[in-house]
């Protein structure tokens, strides 16, 4: 696994700072993680236990919380009086028409 990790640190940036970013991009990168398993040498029926369990995990998260559509998330959502009155565009199409009087 080959990854490149750059933190560009300003002029007038604190070291404080600056590590706290890089310690961010390192976790959120998944490095220590993969660190971690790469520690001690992965039998293949403990390569094929970790990948059962990671499945396991990642399906129960994706039951839990499923991906989101882009009509389910920028979609109006219906007036529930839609069905009884119609739309606020039927209601006032003669006020919007200008035929108010003429009935």
């Amino acid at each position: 696994m080959t990854l490149i990790l750059q933190i560009v640190v300003g002029p007038d940036e604190p070291q404080d700072s600056a590590m706290k970013r890089f310690r961010r991009e390192v976790m959120s990168a998944g490095l220590v993680q993969e660190v971690r398993r790469r520690r001690n040498f992965e039998n293949s029926v403990d390569k094929k236990k970790r990948k059962e369990k990671d499945c396991r995990i990642k399906t129960r998260r994706d039951r839990k919380f499923p991906p989101r559509t882009y009509s389910q998330t920028m979609a109006p959502e219906p007036s529930p009086f839609n069905d009884m009155f119609g739309t606020p565009d039927d209601l006032f199409a003669d006020v919007l028409s200008g035929d108010e009087g003429k009935k």
